[in-house]
């Protein structure tokens, strides 16, 4: 959008909200927003301004493929990629098990900064915690779906799923 500003609201991100949860929450405020400028601006109280190029970015258009998860990056681009994908296109890894192969959904995350594991390596914390090593430290895997099934927290999808001798194999992300 290269349109001129009638009206701007700073609004902090909480370092876990997730796309979704973000949308929702500026949907309400745009309409506030909106109520608040409009009698101003008809008014001629308010005069639109030319956005600056200064801090302008191009964000093309996400793809399926902007979802798959390389962990070897660090836990906090895991954990942001996760959050930004939420509900759509989604972050996901193929997860290699004795009992399933193939794609996870991950829906929920949280950084897990004392974790020194292996890229792609799970650790299963007291039959209920998920955690993966990545680049520098650990995300802990709070929501996931396998294929046909809903999504589950992390206690109720081990419930079903036992990942002994699991771990995630390196996927690869589309720059298109």
């Amino acid at each position: 959008d290269t349109g001129d500003i009638v009206s701007m609201h700073a609004t902090p991100i909480d370092p876990n909200e997730n796309a979704q949860v973000l949308h929702d929450r500026l949907a309400v405020l745009g309409g506030e927003m909106l109520v608040e400028s409009i009698a101003p601006f008809v008014r001629g109280d308010i005069k639109p301004q030319p956005q600056p190029e200064t801090g302008a970015t191009y964000a093309r258009k996400l793809a399926k493929d902007d979802g798959n998860i390389d962990w070897s990056r660090t836990a906090q681009c895991i954990h942001n990629q996760i959050r930004a994908l939420c509900p759509w296109p989604g972050a996901s890894a193929t997860l290699e098990s004795p009992n399933h192969t193939g794609p996870i959904r991950i829906w929920q995350s949280k950084i897990i900064p004392s974790i020194d594991l292996p890229s792609g390596s799970i650790e299963v914390i007291d039959k209920k915690r998920i955690v993966v090593g990545c680049g520098d430290a650990g995300i802990e895997l709070l929501e996931l779906q396998a294929p046909g099934s809903r999504r589950l927290d992390a206690p109720s999808f081990l419930a079903g799923h036992p990942l002994n001798s699991a771990r995630f194999i390196a996927s690869t992300r589309s720059d298109s």
